[in-house]
């Protein structure tokens, strides 16, 4: 996992961090985009949820319809009824791709702390 952690511009939350799902699981599908055997992005659905659980890039690839192709790819076999949570606010250009794709930003998740 270190090559895809290299890609994220922040981390996920616990419900999809990597500890949370078993990629054996047959309600999870997990896809890559390669290019000459390099690992370019990926994306990791819940089938039963129609969820995506992670999808990312490399930083260095972004803009290249990766990202697309792989939503392209699981739209195909799954629908385009689909959603993702837990996209942290702060990363802009998830946001921006997001809303580029078509998918509608319609419930804001607040995290609340208390020092003790």
């Amino acid at each position: 996992w270190p090559l895809q952690a290299s890609f994220w511009d922040y981390s996920p939350t616990w419900q999809h961090s990597k500890k949370s799902f078993k990629l054996s699981d047959p309600k999870i599908s997990a896809i890559g985009a390669f290019k000459n055997d390099l690992l370019l992005g990926y994306l990791i659905f819940d089938k039963t949820k129609k969820r995506i659980i992670q999808i990312a890039v490399d930083k260095n690839n972004r803009r290249k319809k990766i990202a697309s192709t792989l939503l392209y790819s699981i739209e195909e076999e799954h629908g385009n009824n689909i959603s993702i949570i837990n996209v942290d606010e702060s990363s802009a250009s998830t946001q921006a791709f997001f809303e580029t794709i078509g998918l509608v930003h319609y419930l804001d998740q607040l995290e609340m702390g208390l020092n003790v």
